[in-house]
């Protein structure tokens, strides 16, 4: 059995390798995220995947309605030693920001090492003011 499996319930992991997904990719991580997302937070706080799966898994999990499940599996990845993982969670992240993250993402576009990220980062904050701007109905 694939380590990453191995983190899952044991009826949700015969399901995935059912399924045909001994390993994992984009289509079982949109699958997780829609009928499972508690079990594709779990893999991802695990730490199991490998830094591209674990990115490609970061950003699915945004798409979860469950913020503070979000918040939880993937603030820790905006410190992860890969550069692709830290983006993939500030597009995981973007949809579920509280003050503490948007202060933590503005930090993150002055200093990250990354240029990529610092990009992302600030994209996302630029984009949390406007439409906090927007909602306010000053135009």
């Amino acid at each position: 059995m694939s380590a990453w499996l191995g983190v899952l319930p044991a009826a949700l992991a015969a399901e995935l390798r059912e399924r045909g997904w001994a390993e994992p990719c984009e289509a079982v991580f949109a699958y997780l995220a829609t009928f499972h997302p508690a079990a594709l937070a779990r893999l991802i706080e695990d730490g199991a995947l490998e830094p591209p799966d674990l990115t490609y898994a970061a950003e699915r999990l945004g798409s979860v309605d469950d913020s503070a499940a979000v918040r939880r599996a993937l603030r820790p990845l905006l410190r992860h030693r890969c550069a692709t993982v830290r983006e993939g969670a500030i597009y995981g992240l973007e949809r579920h920001l509280d003050g503490d993250l948007v202060t933590k993402l503005f930090r993150m576009a002055m200093e990250d090492s990354n240029t990529a990220v610092r990009e992302v980062a600030t994209l996302v904050v630029r984009e949390f003011f406007e439409r906090a701007v927007e909602g306010t109905g000053d135009q």
